[in-house]
C-alpha cells in the first residue's frame, strides 16, 4: 500500500492511521502486505519512530524533480543513536514500464473519495508511460 502527500511535514497520527490501514488489509485479505508512505518534504520526529516501530517505509521524493530522473530518500529512526537515519537514497533516470492493470484512487482531506478509474498496459509494450 503507498499513500503519497504533499503536506508539509507528516505528523505521528497520520503514520497511525496509515498503519492501521495497512494492518486491516493484512487481516480482512490474510495476505502481506507492504506500506509505504511518501512525502514531498519532510516527516516530523514522532512520525518516523512511529514508522519504525511497526514496519511502515517512509520516504522523501521533492515534488520539483523531473519524472525522468528523481531521487527517493527513505528514512528510519535509530533508537540506539536515538537519530533519523537514512536508510537508502535510490536516484532513477530514464523510463518506467508497466505491465499489467493499475487502480487508482484518490481520497480527498474533507472525506471525498475520487475513482480514478484503471489502466491496464500490455506487458510486452514498447511504451513507457513516462
Amino acid at each position: 500500500m503507498l499513500e503519497i502527500r504533499r503536506s508539509q511535514a507528516i505528523k505521528r497520527k497520520e503514520i497511525a492511521a496509515f498503519a492501521f490501514d495497512v494492518e486491516c488489509l493484512r487481516k480482512d485479505f490474510e495476505v502481506e502486505v507492504a506500506g509505504t508512505f511518501v512525502t514531498k518534504s519532510r516527516y516530523q520526529l514522532g512520525a518516523i519512530k512511529m514508522a519504525t516501530q511497526v514496519g511502515i517505509e517512509v520516504a522523501i521524493c521533492d515534488q520539483n524533480q523531473s519524472p525522468q530522473e528523481f531521487i527517493i530518500s527513505f528514512k528510519r529512526y535509530d533508537p540506539q543513536r536515538e537519530a533519523v537515519i537514512q536508510n537508502v537514497k535510490a536516484r532513477f533516470k530514464g523510463s518506467i514500464w508497466l505491465s499489467g492493470s493499475l487502480g487508482a484512487r484518490v481520497l480527498r482531506e474533507d472525506g471525498f473519495v475520487e475513482e480514478l478509474g484503471g489502466l491496464k498496459m500490455d506487458s510486452g509494450s514498447e511504451e513507457p508511460i513516462l
